[in-house]
């Protein structure tokens, strides 16, 4: 899931094989979900994208997802007062020119700062695991748009989760 905010009375559920995100009210006090009183109860995104992971800005009105089956980064404005999320624009995962048979993203974390975002890339049709990586995109702090920044090996195999650390 993915709250919103930290004071959000909003959840997201992410529905890979219909390709849609859910939204459910939640009672602050009981943490108990119902069908949104507001919100149109899902917003559908690209057909066969299959949405896996989601992030919210910690400070700019933006969620960013990332799609498993066709390894893209799409980023939404939102209202964080209806909830309502509003489709922008997506990006490969991938750097170009790149080959996405046998590709799967995964996990996508934005930098506690908010300046970046971090999404991994799954190698699922070799063994060995060469072409499994993690991307990295800057946000644009006016308008939310994600740049492509780099990708590197995830020197791991299958890399499905991956957290952010400060210093310690």
């Amino acid at each position: 899931y993915t709250p919103y905010h930290s004071n959000s009375h909003f959840l997201s559920v992410l529905y890979i094989g219909l390709d849609r995100i859910y939204h459910y009210d939640r009672n602050m006090d009981t943490g108990l979900l119902s069908p949104p009183t507001v919100l149109p109860p899902y917003v559908q995104v690209t057909g066969r994208s299959g949405p896996r992971h989601s992030v919210i800005h910690p400070t700019l009105g933006y969620m960013f997802l990332v799609s498993e089956l066709d390894s893209t980064v799409s980023w939404f404005e939102l209202d964080k007062a209806s909830g309502n999320i509003t489709y922008i624009r997506s990006l490969s995962t991938l750097p170009p020119p790149y080959d996405a048979t046998g590709m799967a993203a995964a996990e996508i974390q934005c930098s506690p700062d908010g300046s970046f975002i971090y999404v991994s890339n799954r190698d699922i049709s070799d063994p060995n695991q060469y072409r499994s990586s993690i991307s990295v995109y800057s946000i644009n702090p006016s308008s939310g748009a994600l740049s492509y920044l780099q990708t590197v090996s995830s020197v791991g195999i299958h890399p499905r989760h991956f957290d952010l650390t400060e210093k310690f």
